[in-house]
């Protein structure tokens, strides 16, 4: 166990045996009423964190007043930077809160927890003693400050008046439980009943003649409690075909020695049906050709020493991206410690391109026409796709210089912050419980998408585009081909979007012998991709490039431009490449159909 404290707040941390993203935060009632021992060493057992909190004036705290400040608030923004810092090299994504009597008042006011369980809580603080003969606010008040817990005057004048806690989190219904006793002596449950009616919170009732809380809770309440708690959340249902050959995988390659770098769909938490597994092995000792083995459809691996996955994130933006944006797993802190060296070392060299690649990415996948509207491409990459919502919170992280891959977890401190509405959040989650389900239509997913796509065009309008053009001095507009700026970032964009065939062969040669392999990378993905790319600099890409690994996804592209339609002698020049990902899109186009099908474009041997 170990000890932290925040804000006032005193906390004990203890981990679980083995790596866990999931945690529980504990908020007693008062005076602090110790836990069972016993139940916390199940909790841990059952691979949570779990956090046992003291409010601001306990008992031989620091000079923080009791009530001082709103301890839900305290909470919450407590949560916000576990989930930002995470904890013992663990970033954690899944926040339950269990709270009693007046810790049962706290969770309940605390918007960006995952679930909450309130046990006996205290919902009217105006009523609660009357009644009463034996206690009030004066012999409660005496109670607490014989135990030695300094209180703030106007906070406890709030406290009576019923101005603290408001339980207006309107998701109270979908992601509370609370837990009482019928004859509970220290309460008024006739007040909870109706607050239970007017709320339509789900309730279990037990009949004691205690007051409830977490030390003396019964043991088959608390096996419902943490069964409920396990209970396969809207944005965790991963399809099971998929993470148990992950899995399958992972557990015969990986050893404590090694890391294994998850990117896409599985580090973000949202692996749909139609999603894939891209993940690196970090190791000195693992071998390629396991690797190749496992390479299919769903899983696709690759293992290297990390000198090499240094090497291949330093000359590739799209793998530099994706390690930015990725979950590490390792038992090697050592190991742990220079990828996440790598990581910021990148970050803070290559930022600006890093957003404006984001930005361009997200305006031509937008501008693709997909064939179908709602086909799993168009869900993955079009208007209000998944790679859109990544791109908001991706390009968010890296604004504000958070490490925090999970994208779960990014939209609750958009959320905190203001920046995207809780409704916001909850129509995103909407979305991926859709996309989960098996016998979901894609018919159906057309308004869904026109929602996500409003929210990200606000976010990037409102919020992305002014943090970039303060930051750096731009002014883009909604339009980035008439962005108002010269330099490296003019050329990115003029690499995409140009019509000029002067001034595309001009760039092309200014950069082909640059030595900073990404701005050279970037320059040619986009070069790649303009549909009025003159034939000569298409044939010098497909050749000059054409041993090189790195430059995969810049060959690739060329088959996706037009200017291959139009030349039908470089499709049959990257027909024979050495990339079977290019040598397979190629054939595709070549034999006249539509490589923007309707089915996820993977590769298979």
């Amino acid at each position: 166990m170990k000890i932290f404290y925040f804000k006032g707040l005193k906390i004990e941390h203890t981990a679980p045996p083995s790596n866990s993203d999931r945690a529980i935060i504990l908020c007693p009632g008062l005076p602090a009423s110790y836990v069972n021992e016993k139940q916390i060493d199940m909790l841990i057992q059952k691979n949570f964190h779990v956090f046992l909190v003291l409010y601001p004036g306990y008992p031989n705290s620091s000079k923080t007043l009791f009530l001082s400040q709103n301890p839900a608030d305290l909470i919450s923004e407590l949560i916000v930077s576990l989930r930002i810092k995470g904890m013992q090299g663990v970033y954690l994504n899944t926040f339950f809160l269990i709270g009693s009597s007046f810790g049962g008042s706290v969770v309940l006011n605390v918007k960006n927890a995952d679930k909450i369980v309130a046990l006996s809580p205290v919902i009217d603080y105006k009523n609660l003693y009357k009644g009463s003969l034996d206690h009030n606010y004066e012999t409660f008040k005496n109670y607490l400050l014989k135990n030695g817990y300094k209180i703030s005057r106007n906070g406890w004048s709030q406290l009576k008046k019923g101005e603290i806690f408001t339980f207006s989190d309107k998701s109270l219904r979908e992601k509370a439980l609370i837990i009482y006793n019928e004859n509970d002596p220290e309460i008024n449950p006739s007040f909870l009943k109706k607050f239970l009616c007017l709320k339509k919170i789900r309730s279990i009732s037990i009949h004691s003649d205690k007051h409830l809380s977490f030390k003396n809770i019964p043991a088959d309440i608390l096996m419902v409690i943490l069964e409920w708690l396990g209970e396969s959340n809207i944005i965790y249902q991963y399809n099971n075909y998929i993470t148990g050959d992950f899995n399958k995988t992972i557990s015969k390659i990986v050893d404590n020695q090694s890391a294994i770098i998850l990117t896409g769909s599985l580090a973000s938490g949202n692996l749909v049906p139609e999603s894939d597994i891209d993940f690196y092995i970090i190791s000195e000792r693992t071998n390629p050709k396991m690797i190749r083995k496992i390479r299919n459809h769903v899983v696709e691996g690759r293992a290297m020493t990390f000198r090499n996955f240094s090497h291949y994130a330093r000359s590739n933006m799209r793998d530099m991206s994706k390690l930015f944006s990725s979950k590490i797993i390792t038992d090697n802190q050592s190991l742990r410690k220079k990828v996440e060296k790598l990581r910021k070392h990148l970050m803070d060299k290559y930022m600006e391109i890093f957003l404006i690649f984001q930005i361009l990415e997200k305006k031509r996948m937008e501008a693709t026409h997909y064939a179908g509207i709602n086909s799993s491409l168009a869900i993955k990459k079009g208007l209000g796709g998944r790679r859109s919502l990544g791109f908001m919170t991706v390009t968010y992280n890296a604004l504000n210089d958070i490490n925090n891959p999970s994208f779960w977890n990014s939209l609750g401190i958009m959320t905190c912050n203001e920046v995207i509405s809780e409704t916001d959040r909850k129509h995103i989650e909407r979305f991926f419980n859709k996309l989960t389900q098996q016998n979901f239509s894609h018919q159906k997913a057309h308004e869904l998408l026109k929602i996500n796509k409003r929210v990200v065009d606000k976010y990037t309008n409102e919020y992305l585009f002014n943090k970039i053009n303060g930051k750096y001095g731009f002014k883009f507009s909604k339009n980035m081909k008439n962005a108002n700026i010269n330099g490296y970032v003019k050329n990115m964009i003029d690499a995409l979007y140009s019509s000029d065939p002067i001034k595309l062969v001009k760039i092309a040669h200014s950069y082909v012998k640059c030595k900073d392999a990404i701005e050279k990378y970037v320059i040619f993905y986009y070069l790649a991709l303009n549909n009025n790319l003159p034939l000569d600099i298409g044939k010098f890409i497909a050749l000059k490039f054409a041993n090189q690994h790195s430059m995969n996804n810049v060959r690739r592209n060329l088959v996706e431009s037009a200017a291959t339609t139009v030349h039908i002698e470089l499709l049959n020049l990257l027909a024979r490449d050495r990339d079977p990902k290019t040598i397979y899109y190629a054939k595709i186009k070549l034999a006249k159909k539509d490589i923007l099908s309707t089915k996820i474009i993977r590769y298979s041997h």
